[in-house]
């Protein structure tokens, strides 16, 4: 079998005595701006020598490169340059300091973008409440809450009742030039919240602002941009590895408290520290569909039906008045779909409304033609086309979130669809899966049994939701759990009530675990003896009352923690060139809680395209429990298989983690069904 790397991992190659001997370090602290500040400790050496180790790297390219934050370096000239917006080659830096004292270098050659292009340059009516930004001086993510009244020369009370000019004044990161440029102008502030943050609101002057290079932006902005810089960060293994080996073999010697420093420049292929392994086969059967027949892709399902259909089965087909042979044929090939994968709906009626009408009077009417005590089981809706032979129609996204808060208090999940994408392969089997689920069929299960013990999983997710009503200044939160059983035939959902505020009450947390450990007793009798909670890794809501309640239950529980971001890559290696890996790779530490697996790559023919680039792993990290790391993994993997509306790729992060979140957003919205129990009826996907 080809040997798997963990791709720019750099081992220490001079073994100087910090990395193999416990030595003693004076008192310091990291005081810098954009870091927190850290005193050394000796239960923290590891962790602190990593970030020291950083900063001499940082500081060894600092002539060469443009700094950004704590782990990021830039190159200085962009690849792209337009429409406001700039696109740099980066190098993302990860020093890892482990149990053996033995130290790794991670270099993650990516992408980075930029921007110039401030809020004073856009339009009143494009500051939008959860606009995101970020202040032109510093690299900080925030969301917009609203505009004004106040000015910049006015005195607030946050910045200790001083004008944002005179406290910019006081600052030493803005031009003093450019403070009294913002003084002349006297535009409205803009206030703002940390993305992630505890909803603490901040002011700023709108030239200080900056749009963040997130993908909605780039699409609503500067779509010219979007469409380059899409060509030019979807690059090759090979690509990857040959940057990041160049970038170390540049670094050269370094001093490091008095020791010489210095990383080889070979990829790490494993050692006594990071094995690398197969957790399955690729192309192992890991999916059970009807009839016991299994397979190895959500897409199997059009040729081995879905495991259980929903019983009944009846469906409301939301459409215009006006009848339209695209919308008609549209929806005969999604109930064909449906009769291929044996779940035929039992009977489907037919709603119609005056796509001319305003979104809020479209769901008003919609929120009288469908009476409360219905007898549908699932909704599926066509949405207006936004122009393209009809006038004056309704704004199709207005109507899917009018008509999704409808549906909502009537008790129904729905699936929605624009007429242009239902003669789409991909998209018609995944709505007919998304419409299989919201009426609480299962499409598929994970076939073998999860390994260890756990009998539940839950992921948990928060969502902050800006609203953008005419004052822009509330924060509606949701969070959400999502619920798999060990045989992976039973998916639900549990989530809180939206609330202003800032952070979800702990109590609140546990009540949506409590809803989805109750389903579990109401379904086996019994409470589960072993339960694996996933969250998102940067999540910083308190899951302590959580922790307590499980305990008081004697229920066993490990904490997960699913991240995103992986310091390193997965690469599979030849002997001479690398390319993209195999999926259900990982990178396991060996005296760590911690592992970096693939969970998207070959065999699948999406993962391997020129235009798809380099498929990126997540972190697995136990924070709490005792089951192995290799068997935590091997669930993770397993349940990102099992995404039930990608038929055409796998996505990334595990159902647990993937599905709270969209639930919880869903939640935020007010488009989930009011509920204080686990429900099998899925309606966010």
């Amino acid at each position: 079998m080809t040997p798997v790397v963990v791709g720019s991992a750099f081992k220490l190659v001079s073994l100087v005595k910090l990395a193999h001997e416990h030595v003693d370090l004076p008192r310091f602290e990291i005081n810098e701006v954009g870091t927190r500040p850290v005193v050394y400790a000796d239960e923290d050496d590891r962790e602190i020598l990593g970030e020291m180790l950083g900063e001499v790297l940082k500081d060894a390219k600092r002539d060469q490169y443009d700094i950004h934050g704590i782990d990021k370096i830039l190159e200085i000239d962009p690849v792209i340059e337009k429409e406001g917006f700039r696109l740099h080659e980066r190098y993302n830096l990860t020093v890892e300091v482990l149990p053996t004292r033995a130290a790794y270098l991670h270099v993650d050659y990516r992408h980075r973008i930029l921007s110039d292009r401030t809020l004073d340059q856009l339009d009143d009516d494009e500051i939008r409440p959860g606009l995101r930004v970020t202040p032109s001086y510093r690299d900080r993510g925030l969301y917009v809450i609203g505009v004004g009244p106040e000015t910049v020369t006015d005195k607030l009370h946050i910045e200790g009742n001083k004008s944002l000019v005179q406290y910019h004044r006081e600052e030493p990161w803005v031009d003093p030039a450019k403070v009294n440029e913002i003084e002349d102008a006297d535009r409205e502030v803009i206030w703002t919240v940390r993305q992630r943050g505890d909803g603490t609101e901040m002011a700023f002057p709108p030239e200080l602002l900056a749009l963040q290079g997130h993908p909605e932006n780039l699409a609503r902005f500067a779509p010219d941009f979007a469409e380059k810089q899409r060509l030019n960060t979807r690059l090759s293994a090979q690509q990857c590895i040959s940057n990041a080996e160049s970038f170390v073999e540049e670094l050269g010697p370094l001093q490091f408290d008095g020791h010489t420093v210095e990383f080889g420049s070979d990829p790490l292929l494993g050692d006594e520290n990071i094995s690398v392994q197969g957790l399955f086969d690729p192309e192992a059967d890991v999916l059970q569909f009807s009839d016991g027949q299994t397979g190895t892709h959500p897409s199997d399902v059009t040729r081995l039906g879905v495991y259980e259909a929903p019983d009944p089965f009846r469906v409301c087909h939301i459409r215009m008045e006006k009848r339209d042979d695209r919308i008609q044929r549209g929806w005969s090939t999604l109930q064909s779909k449906l009769e291929q994968i044996g779940a035929p709906p039992d009977s489907v009626e037919e709603v119609t409304f005056d796509a001319t009408m305003s979104a809020d009077q479209l769901g008003m009417e919609l929120a009288a033609e469908i009476p409360d005590d219905h007898d549908y089981d699932a909704v599926f809706c066509t949405l207006p086309p936004k122009n393209t032979g009809y006038f004056d129609t309704a704004d199709p996204e207005r109507v899917y979130d009018e008509v999704k808060k409808v549906l909502a208090t009537k008790d129904l999940n729905s699936q929605f669809a624009h007429e242009a994408t239902l003669d789409e392969r991909f998209t018609i089997i995944n709505i007919a899966l998304g419409l299989v689920a919201a009426a609480g069929g299962i499409p598929f299960t994970i076939e073998r049994a999860l390994p260890g013990d756990s009998e539940l999983h839950l992921g948990i997710d928060v969502t902050h939701q800006y609203d953008e009503s005419a004052d822009g200044n509330h924060i509606h939160l949701a969070a959400a759990t999502t619920a798999i059983h060990a045989d992976g035939a039973v998916l639900g959902y549990t989530s809180s009530r939206p609330q202003s505020g800032e952070k979800i009450p702990p109590k609140e947390l546990k009540e949506i675990v409590k809803q989805a450990v109750m389903g579990f007793r109401t379904r086996y009798d019994r409470y589960p003896n072993h339960i694996t909670i996933h969250r998102d890794g940067f999540a910083n809501e308190d899951l302590s009352d959580v922790e307590h309640f499980l305990s008081d239950l004697d229920v066993k529980y490990d904490v997960v923690e699913i991240r995103k971001q992986a310091p390193a890559r997965v690469l599979k290696y030849s002997g001479a060139h690398f390319d993209t890996p195999q999926k259900a790779t990982a990178a396991i530490y060996e005296d760590l809680p911690k592992a970096i697996v693939a969970t998207f790559g070959e065999p699948e023919t999406l993962a391997s395209r020129e235009s798809t680039g380099l498929p990126q792993p997540i972190t697995v990290e136990r924070v709490h429990g005792d089951t192995p790391i290799e068997t935590l993994a091997a669930q993770t993997y397993l349940l990102s298989q099992a995404h039930i509306g990608a038929s055409n790729a796998t996505a990334r992060l595990p159902i647990t983690t993937m599905y709270a979140d969209l639930a919880s957003a869903a939640a935020a919205r007010q488009h989930l069904p009011p509920t204080n129990k686990l429900r099998d009826k899925i309606g966010f996907i």
